[in-house]
């Protein structure tokens, strides 16, 4: 049992000047921004672990008192709430090499500063971000189960899952929104009433010594949004990610790393976002005992973007960012000297409490 505090207080300032009339005579402009943010959060907590026979219960429970108090200019958005989160885990060893796991939790999601800032970010000429100070945060009912067999030479693990969120944080995409006399597409967030999501995890290692060490992974999952009595805005779909890595020692001197990620598109309120993926490749030469050269290459192929499609009856809106993390990076690494050697105590030296006189 215990207790835990945390503490949140980012401060951030913007201020613009204008010269209206053309005469040199600075003012300070409406788009000034100074905000403050100061949020606390106390918590109590109490954890109760059991062995019974093949069985690993564990039971806890929660409580939160939190205070967040969000400042832009002269307006000042209080939010204080309180929470209780429950949790239990079952797990059951079925055989040396097999384990049965099953939890419930109760987890939140705090909005941060950014999501809550009215002042608007315009990312280009058409679109822009507003926060909304009045979001509230979101609570997950979380169900999983876990199926772990241990082989000779990996693991395979399965975890089903379903989630039930309330007050769910979502994107809130306008393409008909006017900001400052302009037409633009603007982004928030919003709470919407409810989501349910399930499916399952899928992981696998592979262990062959140096030659070859993998792993693979995928994640199937329909999710369901309703945003309650209103809102209009809903979504439901179903959609999959998958990851894969491995590395080998190619020769005793060289070894080769790399790792891909495929999310496909994702289905939200007014839109879509796209399928994205991603690769890194990490390439190493051992020339000695003491030195060693890599090259990381990070997104070689080009494919890391963020794609979303939005709109409704009126306007459609398709949007393509590039992230930038297409990079080259080479290091190379020499250790020199060698470390210190630790001297051993004897028994003696022990059982007297020191190491002995000098000598």
């Amino acid at each position: 049992t215990g207790y835990k505090g945390t503490m949140r207080m980012p401060a951030r300032d913007f201020t613009a000047l204008e010269d209206l009339s053309g005469s040199g005579t600075w003012s300070p402009s409406a788009q000034s921004n100074a905000l403050s943010f100061d949020e606390q959060v106390q918590a109590l907590y109490a954890v109760l672990s059991q062995g019974v026979g093949k069985f690993e219960l564990q039971a806890g429970l929660g409580a939160e008192y939190a205070d967040r108090n969000f400042a832009l200019a002269a307006s000042e958005y209080p939010f204080t709430y309180r929470s209780l989160f429950p949790s239990a885990i079952a797990l059951y060893n079925l055989s040396q090499g097999a384990q049965l796991k099953t939890s419930y939790s109760r987890r939140i999601r705090r909005p941060n500063p950014n999501e809550l800032n009215p002042f608007p970010t315009y990312f280009d000429v058409r679109n822009v971000f507003i926060g909304n100070p009045a979001l509230a945060p979101e609570y997950t009912d979380a169900f999983e189960g876990s199926v772990m067999w241990t082989l000779k030479k990996g693991t395979v693990q399965v975890n089903p899952f379903y989630r039930s969120t309330s007050n769910v944080i979502r994107f809130d995409i306008n393409p008909v929104d006017t900001i400052a006399g302009r037409e633009v597409t603007s982004i928030s967030f919003g709470n919407l009433a409810k989501s349910n999501s399930w499916g399952a995890d899928v992981n696998g290692s592979l262990r062959l010594g140096p030659k070859f060490n993998g792993f693979a992974g995928v994640n199937v999952f329909k999710q369901v949004t309703d945003g309650g009595s209103i809102s209009a805005l809903g979504s439901n779909g179903v959609t999959w990610m998958g990851r894969v890595n491995g590395s080998s020692q190619l020769t005793r001197t060289f070894m080769l790393q790399a790792s891909y990620f495929y999310r496909a598109a994702v289905k939200i309120e007014k839109g879509q976002f796209d399928a994205v993926q991603m690769a890194n490749i990490v390439m190493q030469r051992k020339l000695n005992d003491r030195a060693n050269v890599t090259l990381r290459l990070n997104d070689p192929f080009g494919t890391q973007r963020f794609r979303v499609r939005a709109g409704d009856d009126k306007v459609f809106q398709f949007t393509e960012h590039n992230v930038g993390a297409r990079m080259v990076f080479l290091a190379f690494n020499y250790s020199y000297g060698r470390p210190p050697r630790m001297r051993t105590s004897t028994q003696e030296e022990q059982a007297s409490g020191g190491f002995g006189p000098p000598g």
